[in-house]
């Protein structure tokens, strides 16, 4: 694989009942989020290997739209 430029650099730590996510630029944190369950981490980790951030709120579902 040929060097490229990194978009973004996230640091992930997982632990036994959560996960915990800290962006950083340089070796310097930047952002860091609070820890999370694993099912949300989830959500996270594809939102930033989008280009996106992760979301402020996830719910659970409620009844059907429409």
């Amino acid at each position: 694989m040929s060097h490229k430029q990194a978009i973004s650099s996230w640091e992930v730590v997982v632990y036994a009942d959560c996960v915990r996510f800290k962006r950083v630029d340089h070796g310097r944190m930047q952002e860091a989020y609070p820890p999370v369950p694993t099912a949300t981490a989830a959500v996270y980790a594809a939102a930033i290997v989008n280009g996106l951030q992760p979301p402020r709120d996830i719910r659970p579902c409620g009844k059907p739209i429409g």
